[in-house]
């Protein structure tokens, strides 16, 4: 089943959703839900995470994030979280799923609010590149990388 991407708002005013740039922002409806639904501070490390990564996808101007539309967006247990979008580049909808580093690497932070900005900016905010030969398809039409896990992650209901 292939989620539908309902855009609905471009920083100039402009409804041409044929052209992005960092100012033409690829922006959907259920991005602006997704926010609204975490203005709160959590205590939950995935939350916080995962709000931070839909803030700065709303606003960096460091990567292209200017060109993603976020489909969906949940948490599993306190410690992952998953994105589902679309890349302006690419041609089917993309999952990515991001678990808390036990054991991060040089320069890296194990902090909630940290991890979710360089999520979305290194991780959804960047092209594929070569990460595309090992996409793993979902049995919900979504091609999935990062951690997927033994079954790819499903949306909870």
């Amino acid at each position: 089943m292939e989620r539908v991407l309902v855009e609905d708002f471009f920083a100039d005013g402009s409804t041409d959703a044929r052209v992005y740039s960092p100012s033409k922002r690829r922006f959907t409806a259920r991005h602006r839900e997704l926010l609204e639904q975490r203005e709160r501070p959590s205590s939950s490390w995935a939350e916080s995470a995962l709000s931070a990564c839909l803030r700065r996808l709303a606003s960096s101007v460091l990567t292209e994030s200017w060109g993603v539309g976020v489909v969906d967006a949940w948490t599993e247990g306190d410690e992952t979280f998953c994105v589902v979008y679309r890349w302006k580049d690419f041609g089917s909808t993309l999952g990515l799923r991001r678990v808390r580093p036990t054991q991060p690497q040089v320069g890296e932070a194990t902090d909630a609010q940290w991890w979710g900005r360089d999520v979305a900016d290194f991780d959804i905010g960047e092209p594929l590149g070569t990460v595309a030969k090992r996409l793993r398809p979902g049995a919900d039409g979504i091609s999935w990388w990062g951690s997927p896990g033994e079954q790819t992650p499903v949306e909870p209901t």
